[in-house]
């Protein structure tokens, strides 16, 4: 476990652990991290002992700006340049590590400062030894060959990587050869807002433990260097630790798997942070709607059926409605893609060309039958699986993996009896069976031409990445609401108004569907 990473699974887990240790005081539990806040879990755990062990890690220099920088993004470019000016690669042969690794927020400004760094490289009126230094992008999205090869060492040692990597880098990766760190001191956070729900995903600056986290990779091999592109002023400002992810995030899954490992009143749980209470209303509030929960807020035995799912309960029931709707087989595929990281990957030098396979498989009217198109043709192709996605722009692992969760859906479905063979080519009824889960997550056309949400009335867009960007049609289903520079829907398929009502007329009846 990593605590320092507080995961909501993590949490959840610390909670029935202690509850755990109040019916077995034989049991023992050891709870370690490198950055853990000792005194918070010891206090949690009934003031259990804290025992300090040294590490191993090297000395890393720490170094700060005198000033708040403007634009972190060329900041970050200018280091990287003065690190590779005043640390030839040539003379550090005996060194171990010679690699930048430069932390930011997310994929944009990663190929954003790809680019800038590739143009200094190739430009002739710049110092020779700028030519020694190959520049990688690292983040979640990046097929699993591009991330092999910025985690892959160099051959031949005159030559240094410069990694840019969001906080994927951070704790849950070790890269070799790397010697020194630039810190822009922000990251992407997701935070939930339970009036709206809402997701938003914008960039914050850090937390002292992540700074912490950052710099310790500087030290993995020998000692190295963290170049902080923020004041020390402005780092005794960060707060000591991340907000946890239960305190800022859906808990609709997380409460329909406690009550269904038997803890009858969620709001009574022991957590090691309390989520906010309207997070936990609003959950408990979906939860009924779908029909998981009964009058008195029990599980129902839809609910205990839902549970069966490793899924977000809206595609739990989703999968239970496509048995009537003989569907279940693309229904499958289709929640499969979901629970995956995008499926497709446009290389800033190639976007055309990525737009133009993409074409291959869009249904204009729908998110949800293109992800159903792709998962079908991956399947048909049996002689090289790596080779079709490269052609046409899928992402490799992502895909692969949505087949294996799919494969997993089958054999949970069998469990319960349901047929994971029943399938059809009505369009029209797997975008109704959708609705039966994801009735709350639509939004209608209005005469100005705008949307607007069902749920909570707010004004929203359709995603660009989206195949319904700038359509108008009647009414939408969409798998989730963002908000960066606008609030955006995505995963989105056009659907008639009057199918909206019909999926759950017990929660709609009294709402403006008109």
């Amino acid at each position: 476990m990593k605590p320092h990473e507080r995961t909501l699974r993590n949490d959840i887990l610390l909670g029935h652990v202690k509850s755990i240790l109040k019916d077995r005081p034989d049991c023992h539990i050891v709870v370690m991290s490198a950055t853990l806040d000792s005194q918070r879990f010891s206090k949690f755990f009934d003031n259990a002992p804290v025992i300090k062990v040294a590490g191993r890690g090297h000395p890393v220099a720490v170094l700060t700006t005198q000033e708040v920088q403007a634009d972190y993004l060329d900041a970050a470019v200018q280091t990287v340049l003065q690190i590779h000016l005043l640390s030839d690669p040539r003379n550090e042969e005996n060194a171990i590590g010679r690699d930048i690794l430069v932390f930011l927020p997310g994929q944009e400004e990663i190929e954003s400062c790809a680019l800038l760094l590739k143009r200094h490289l190739s430009s002739p009126d710049l110092h020779h030894s700028l030519a020694n230094m190959q520049v990688f992008p690292l983040f979640a999205g990046l097929p699993a060959q591009q991330q092999a090869e910025a985690l892959r060492p160099l051959t031949d040692k005159k030559w240094r990587k410069c990694i840019l990597a969001t906080n994927i880098a951070e704790t849950s990766l070790t890269i070799p050869g790397v010697r020194y760190i630039v810190d822009t001191g922000v990251a992407k956070y997701r935070s939930y807002r339970p009036t709206t729900g809402m997701e938003t995903l914008q960039v914050q600056p850090i937390s002292k433990s992540g700074a912490a986290q950052r710099a310790g990779r500087a030290g993995r091999e020998g000692p190295g260097v963290c170049y902080r592109l923020y004041p020390q002023t402005e780092y005794l400002k960060l707060p000591g630790s991340d907000i946890p992810e239960i305190q800022r995030c859906n808990l609709d899954s997380s409460i329909l798997t406690l009550l269904a490992s038997g803890v009858n009143d969620v709001l009574k749980f022991d957590f090691l942070d309390r989520p906010p209470l309207p997070a936990l209303q609003r959950s408990l509030t979906n939860l009924f709607s779908l029909g998981a929960l009964d009058h008195t807020m029990r599980l129902s035995p839809l609910g205990k059926r839902m549970a069966h799912f490793p899924l977000d309960p809206r595609f739990s029931r989703v999968v239970l409605a496509s048995q009537q709707l003989g569907c279940t087989q693309e229904i499958l595929l289709i929640l499969a893609a979901l629970s995956v990281d995008n499926l497709f990957y446009s290389p800033q030098d190639k976007r055309e060309e990525a737009a133009d396979a993409r074409r291959r498989f869009i249904n204009p009217q729908s998110d949800h039958l293109t992800y159903l198109t792709i998962m079908r043709e991956y399947a048909k192709e049996v002689l090289d699986p790596k080779a079709w996605c490269t052609t046409h722009f899928i992402n490799h692992r992502s895909i692969s993996q949505a087949q294996d969760i799919q494969k997993q859906l089958r054999q949970l479905c069998a469990q319960i009896q349901l047929d994971p063979k029943a399938s059809t080519d009505d369009e029209d009824a797997i975008l109704r069976c959708i609705l039966q889960g994801c009735f709350l997550n639509t939004a209608l056309l209005m005469p100005d031409g705008r949307y607007r949400t069902v749920d909570s009335n707010q004004e929203v867009k359709i995603h660009p990445s989206s195949v319904m960007s700038g359509r108008k049609v009647e009414a939408v289903v969409f798998n989730e609401l963002v908000e960066t520079s606008h609030p955006y829907l995505r995963g989105v398929s056009s659907v008639q108004r009057s199918w909206i009502a019909e999926a759950a007329p017990h929660t709609l009846a009294k709402r403006s569907l008109d």
